[in-house]
């Protein structure tokens, strides 16, 4: 039987100490409290990260882009364009755009897996932030935009 405050102690410390493990402890916490079937990114999370095969780690990705971080953050284009028009605001500039903001996002998380511990969550996020500048670049294209330099 699992100790229900033993579990939430370590939640709590893992959410103190790893902010970015957040979305990790929501689906432990929606595991443990309702039993339900999670799907691939909860495998990703519960097997031993050493042992992820490039399958799992896709789909995971693919779970948090199209479900768990849609729900949360809404539209990927819309935010990633919402953050290229803060950084080109900031920065006194007009150089970032939704795919660019989604490359500069990815290569955040490069950084972040050449240093410190090894952590699959960066290569999943990654893989996410591929997939979203991907896409916006196959967007800017189908409306007939530049190609980028």
């Amino acid at each position: 039987m699992i100790d229900l405050m033993d579990e939430m102690r370590q939640f709590q410390t893992i959410l103190l100490e790893q902010p970015h493990r957040t979305e990790e402890v929501k689906l432990r916490l929606a595991l443990m409290l309702k039993d339900v079937d999670l799907g691939p990114k909860v495998s990703a999370i519960n097997k031993n990260p050493h042992t992820l095969s490039k399958a799992e780690l896709l789909d995971a990705a693919k779970a948090l882009i199209t479900g768990d971080r849609n729900e949360t953050h809404g539209d990927a284009h819309t935010q990633l364009s919402h953050i290229a028009l803060l950084w080109n605001g900031y920065l006194r500039t007009d150089a970032f755009d939704a795919e660019k903001a989604a490359m500069m996002l990815l290569l955040v998380k490069l950084s972040r897996s050449c240093n410190g511990k090894f952590n699959p969550d960066d290569y999943i996020d990654l893989l996410g932030y591929g997939a979203l500048a991907g896409e916006c670049a196959i967007r800017k294209q189908a409306q007939g935009q530049p190609a980028p330099n």
